[in-house]
């Protein structure tokens, strides 16, 4: 699972092979975007975030991944 660009200016690709849930949560924890079943390379419009550090939690059945994300 692949996120770019990274940092964004709110403009997100997800790079999957197969169906992947994404979960992005602030650095309190709450969450501010959910989004399902993306496959192959989905685009993600986080533009309406303030800027700042998130974190992005992805899964499929291969495995999660969790990274940090940095809206600028």
């Amino acid at each position: 699972i692949k996120l770019y660009p990274n940092p964004s200016t709110g403009i997100v690709r997800i790079k999957t092979t197969e169906e992947t849930n994404v979960t992005i949560t602030d650095v309190t924890g709450k969450v501010v975007y959910t989004s399902n079943q993306l496959v192959n390379e989905a685009t993600m419009n986080l533009s309406n975030l303030q800027k700042g550090v998130y974190i992005a939690k992805m899964s499929n059945t291969q495995g999660s991944s969790v990274q940090k994300l940095v809206i600028k």
